[in-house]
C-alpha cells in the first residue's frame, strides 16, 4: 500500500516539476521494498521454515516493487546482486519460482531523433532522453513503448535515415514534441543518461 501510495503520487505531480521528485519517489520505494525483504527475513529467522511460504511470499513482493525503482538509482549492479539474493532465498521455499527479468537495459540512442537532429548531445534529443528516464521509464506502458521503440527504430533509421525525406517527415512531429516538453519543464541542457546496465 505505501509503494502504491507513493507511485501514483508520482505520477500525478506535473510533469514540469516531477524530475524534483524523483529522490521522494525512490526513498518510498525504497522502503516499500525493505519492509518486504525484513518482514520475510524475520519470519526466516524466527521460525525457520515453518511461515517459509509467507517469507518467500513477501521477498517476491519486495522484488516487484525494487524492480519498479531501479532504473533511477545509481547502484545498478549493486541492487541488482541484492534481487539476485532474495531471488535464491525464494528459491529455497518455492522451486518453481519464475525469476523475473532484472537486466535493465535500455539502449541509450534515441535513433530517430539522433537521425534527425544530427547530434545525440543536440537540445532537442537531451531532452527526450530526459523524458524518457524519468517519465516513461517508470510505468510499465511507458517501458513497453520504449522496448518496441528501441526494436524498430535501428532498422527504420538504417534503411531510410539518410534521407531528406525521411528528416522532413519526421523533423515537425519530433519539433512539437520537444517543445511541448519544453513547457513542461523538461530542459535542454546537458544530460548523462540513466545507465540501466
Amino acid at each position: 500500500m505505501f509503494f502504491l501510495a507513493a507511485r501514483s503520487h508520482y505520477g500525478s505531480i506535473d510533469l514540469s516539476i516531477r524530475m524534483n521528485y524523483v529522490q521522494d519517489y525512490c526513498n518510498n520505494a525504497s522502503a516499500s521494498a525493505e519492509i518486504m525483504y525484513n518482514f520475510g527475513n524475520l519470519l526466516d529467522t524466527l521460525f525457520d521454515s515453518q511461515y517459509g511460504r509467507i517469507s518467500a511470499e513477501a521477498w517476491e513482493s519486495g522484488i516487484k516493487i525494487h524492480l519498479q525503482y531501479i532504473g533511477f538509482l545509481n547502484d545498478k549492479k549493486g541492487n541488482c546482486n541484492l534481487i539476485k539474493e532474495y531471488m535464491g532465498k525464494i528459491k529455497k521455499y518455492n522451486p518453481m519460482y519464475e525469476e523475473p527479468n532484472i537486466k535493465i537495459s535500455m539502449p541509450g540512442g534515441c535513433y530517430v531523433a539522433t537521425a534527425v537532429y544530427g547530434s545525440y548531445n543536440c537540445p532537442e534529443v537531451r531532452t527526450l532522453r530526459r523524458f524518457r528516464d524519468y517519465t516513461l521509464s517508470i510505468t510499465w506502458y511507458g517501458r513497453a513503448f520504449i522496448h518496441i521503440y528501441y526494436s524498430i527504430s535501428p532498422s527504420l533509421v538504417k534503411w531510410f535515415g539518410k534521407s531528406p525525406v525521411f528528416k522532413k517527415a519526421f523533423k515537425p512531429l519530433l519539433d512539437n514534441v520537444v517543445n511541448n516538453l519544453y513547457k513542461c519543464g523538461y530542459k535542454p541542457t546537458s544530460y548523462e543518461d540513466m545507465n540501466y546496465k
